[in-house]
């Protein structure tokens, strides 16, 4: 068995979208690994995705869609989080709804650098925007609920107080975890934190 294969077995389930990066080990260069990526996808045991994206083959339900490659490249990967949903996308992604059927896509990630981009990649066309703050697994939670408050209407915040109550208690929002982006994200994030009576779920320590 192979470099390649050894890796793939180790870290890759079929239908499992990854980048060359996630092979790459002490004894295993990202050099050989995309050498190697060549010669499995020309033989036919690696499909290619799109934009440096690949998956094994399997049964047919096993092809990733393209939210799962939006969310590889741009929201995380492994114990890394880079990104999140926004918008509507925030409230669907949280209650586990399917995205693929979601008109408007809107994601915030460190990877984009510009205040608001409309792209065509992976066979849809979404929203990239760069975050009020870097973006970490630490963070994220608190991130994406302060850009939902910003970027919501007041009626769509008001029809989703119960969801976005239960965010607050099940992410253990606190206001010392908010208050730490005050000088980055828009005062009307706050605004409608108290005006909506939210801040009555936040966690207290």
């Amino acid at each position: 068995m192979g470099k390649l294969e050894e890796a793939l077995k180790r870290r890759i389930q079929p239908g499992q979208l990854f980048e060359p990066s996630a092979l790459v080990t002490k004894g295993y260069s990202l050099e050989e690994v995309r050498r190697d990526i060549r010669a499995a996808t020309k033989e036919g045991r690696l499909n290619s995705y799109s934009y440096g994206l690949y998956y094994l083959p399997g049964k047919d339900s096993d092809i990733p869609s393209s939210i799962d490659a939006i969310k590889l490249r741009y929201i995380e990967t492994g114990d890394l989080v880079y990104g999140f949903f926004c918008g509507s996308a925030f409230i669907k992604d949280y209650l586990g709804q399917p995205l693929e059927e979601c008109q408007l896509i809107e994601v915030a990630t460190n990877k984009e650098t510009s205040f608001k981009k409309t792209v065509y990649r992976f066979s849809r066309r979404f929203i990239l925007r760069r975050p009020y703050a870097t973006i970490d697994a630490k963070n994220a939670s608190s991130l994406a609920f302060l850009t939902y408050l910003c970027s919501a209407t007041d009626s769509e915040v008001q029809a989703n107080l119960p969801v976005l109550s239960t965010y607050i208690r099940d992410r253990h929002l606190s206001s010392e975890m908010l208050v730490k982006f005050s000088q980055q994200v828009p005062s009307k994030a706050f605004r409608r934190l108290y005006s909506s009576g939210l801040y009555r779920s936040l966690w207290k320590r």
